[in-house]
């Protein structure tokens, strides 16, 4: 089934004034150039299901698009699908080795840590 939700990965401003990885999600079906940004370092957002859906609506609005609750969920549903890419995109800029870390995380649940993780140059997760 085609989409008519896109998404691409790249780098946006970060806050200290160098880069930072993000996920891009723009509307295939429009010639006009918006795309929504998603950095790595407000992702951990999207895992709260009502942030995640009403996130998704803005979206849809923003990228002129009406936002059904078919739409909504499709752009959730592709939110989730690549956070993980998203995680595992190597920073821009870094001169790091093949296979080092870049970055780290955990899991919360109800505020409970469940799980840690590091990011890997070499696109690995490693917990």
């Amino acid at each position: 089934m085609a989409t008519d939700i896109g998404v691409r990965f790249g780098a946006v401003d970060a806050e200290d004034g160098g880069k930072e990885p993000a996920m891009g999600l723009y509307n295939q079906r429009q010639q006009r150039a918006a795309m929504y940004a998603i950095p790595l370092s407000s992702a951990y957002k999207y895992a709260d299901q009502g942030y995640l859906l009403r996130a998704s609506f803005a979206i849809a609005q923003y990228l002129g698009m009406f936002p059904d609750r078919f739409l909504v969920d499709r752009i959730a549903t592709t939110i989730l699908n690549n956070l993980d890419s998203l995680i595992r995109h190597r920073p821009v800029g870094l001169d790091l080795e093949e296979g080092s870390t870049f970055g780290e995380g955990e899991i919360r649940i109800d505020g409970e840590v469940v799980d840690q993780f590091e990011a890997n140059t070499n696109g690995t997760v490693t917990r």
